[in-house]
């Protein structure tokens, strides 16, 4: 808990009441991005901060704002409110604005997104043990990097708010603002306090208790890595030990790469990279901060390929990285314009007349069917919002051993290839034109280069789940009940044949307008052609993500409330809690 001095709760009490009063736009100041064209007033200084995501919810904080000292003096004061440079689909917002000079405290953080007729909000507010901050006219004061958390507690999430100790000063600035002159010396903080301990131990305690992960990853000797928040590495070894580990940053970990001798390489947002030589620690050798890294690979001869994209353009590289001196070598590009240098886009004569305008990267992805490598490039017109809108996708065929590109004959329109235990699974997303909305998932036959559906629907009869299209009802022979599910999960196969799934049905009353969904267990014996109930069910509620690359037993985790693990040896029936998240 941090210690409060009556003396503190005076001075700062006032901040919290600003939340109440900054509700909607038209009760706070609502601040310009601080650009190249911004003219600082005299009676301004400069705001900076970063805030970062740790928690499952997928849309980033872009609204920050700040309640000024006097903020009651008068209904002509108000609170200051600072946007975003930029938003997209990923966990950390950067702000920097003009503000008028004065004493101001934390009021709340925010995620403000609309699309069409619907607007989302998550409002998180700060406290008074935030601590309060300076604004001098002329000068820069840097808040460094805040960051959300959901503390799990029982079977609630109490919101937290905290600030990073460590404050590496003018980061920000430096990186998205290089424009506007700064010496980090001359730089201004948060006002000094007593309580810097506190909130190193509860930024550790966060740190060391993940809830949710951004990517899984099963290694050449069955380890299996989870990319968490705050730059944290959760790893189960082949025996069920569990170890973590972490790198020198506090962004998100997106990519992971590890060769049979146990050499690793991570990475994540704004070009971060880290590599670790087995048994040895961690080195720095990322990238420049406009990159985001996509994917990884790691030969065994330590060469190492990257997939990273920038704003409108996507880079493969290549660093060997037995040489301490090596760099990261460009080996192909792609742009929406050009397409890939090593094999561009003809261009026409009407294209010359009237010149495209470049479409935004907002992704990339490396999937194996066969003996075939696919790259996926998905870009997006750059006047659509990248939180809600469907990216385009193309696709080309990858040589994991030269790191080329090339053209790739794929007519089918699965859009996303998943590893499913023992099987790999395609997903068809529904279309515009889809009937239903759903989409198809599919299982890839590898005797013959097939995909064959998976049904996502059961047959019941008197509400109970049966194999038969025809049942009796108080006497007589009438048609089964077709009941339409969504998978919660990855489906975990054993083999081509026996698998189980954890599913919801949705159950939506007319009258009264409720959408109830129940949550079941289901098996199948003959490959995912039907599915019957085991009857089972999960240790705790929201505890449904499974990780099929384990095949020797169910292994859940409840990615998303906390990062608690529990096993299974007889299918769901009796579960096993192998790690826990700490209640700190």
């Amino acid at each position: 808990m941090l210690k409060l001095t009556p003396q503190t709760l005076i001075r700062t009490a006032f901040f919290v009441l600003a939340v109440l009063l900054s509700g909607c736009a038209g009760q706070v100041n609502m601040l310009p991005t601080l650009s190249q064209q911004t003219q600082l007033q005299p009676e301004q200084g400069i705001v900076v901060a970063r805030i970062i995501n740790a928690s499952g919810y997928p849309l980033p904080f872009n609204q920050l704002t700040i309640a000024p000292e006097n903020l009651n003096e008068s209904k002509k004061i108000k609170p200051e409110r600072l946007l975003a440079l930029e938003t997209q689909p990923k966990s950390s917002t950067v702000f920097s604005s003009p503000i008028k000079a004065g004493s101001y405290a934390l009021s709340s953080i925010r995620a403000f997104h609309s699309a069409g007729d619907y607007w989302y909000s998550r409002f998180i507010s700060a406290d008074a043990k935030f601590g309060t901050f300076e604004v001098k006219p002329g000068q820069i004061t840097d808040l460094g990097t805040l960051i959300y958390y959901p503390k799990s507690q029982d079977d609630k999430y109490i919101n937290t708010l905290l600030r990073l100790p460590n404050n590496d000063k003018g980061e920000v600035l430096r990186k998205f603002f290089s424009f506007y002159p700064a010496n980090k010396a001359e730089l201004l903080d948060w006002n000094a306090d007593d309580y810097s301990d506190d909130r190193n131990s509860l930024f550790t305690s966060v740190a060391q208790n993940p809830v949710t992960y951004n990517k899984r990853y099963i290694a050449p000797d069955n380890s299996i890595y989870f990319l968490c928040k705050l730059g944290v590495i959760i790893k189960r070894t082949p025996n069920g030990d569990w170890e973590i580990d972490a790198v020198d940053t506090e962004l998100d970990l997106t990519a992971i790469a590890q060769n049979s001798q146990g050499d690793l390489i991570v990475g994540g947002d704004e070009g971060r990279l880290f590599w670790k030589p087995a048994n040895k620690d961690w080195i720095d050798i990322s990238l420049n901060h406009d990159y985001e890294v996509e994917e990884l690979l790691l030969t065994e001869n330590r060469i190492a390929q990257l997939i990273a994209r920038q704003r409108t353009k996507l880079t493969i590289f290549n660093n060997n990285l037995n040489n301490p001196t090596s760099s990261w070598d460009t080996v192909d590009f792609y742009t929406s314009l050009h397409g890939w240098n090593s094999m561009p886009i003809p261009v026409e004569e009407n294209e010359i007349k009237k010149p495209k305008r470049p479409k935004h990267i907002t992704g990339a992805s490396l999937s194996k069917i066969a003996d075939v490598t696919h790259l996926k490039v998905y870009t997006l017109a750059d006047n659509l919002d990248p939180i809600f809108n469907n990216s385009k996708t193309e696709k080309f065929g990858f040589d994991t051993g030269t790191a080329k590109v090339f053209p790739i004959s794929d007519e089918s329109d699965i859009s996303s290839i998943l590893p499913a235990g023992a099987i790999t699974l395609g997903i068809k997303t529904a279309g515009f034109w889809s009937w239903n909305g759903r989409s198809t998932y599919l299982k890839y036959i590898e005797k013959d280069g097939t995909w064959e559906e998976i049904s996502t629907f059961v047959y019941k009869c008197n509400d109970d789940i049966t194999e038969d299209e025809t049942c009796l009802k108080d006497g007589r022979e009438v048609k089964s009940k077709k009941a339409n599910f969504n998978f919660r999960a990855i489906p975990w196969f054993i083999n081509e044949q026996d698998a189980l799934a954890i599913v919801s049905f949705s159950n939506f009353d007319f009258w009264s307008g409720q959408n109830s969904q129940e949550t079941k267990i289901l098996i199948t014996k003959n490959g995912g052609k039907s599915w019957l109930d085991t009857g089972n069910s999960l240790p705790e509620k929201h505890c449904a993500s499974l990780v099929p690359e384990v095949l020797d037993r169910l292994l859940i985790s409840c990615n998303g409330g906390s990062m608690d693990f529990y096993e299974s040896v007889d299918n769901a029936k009796n579960w096993k809690h192998v790690r826990q998240h700490e209640n700190f």
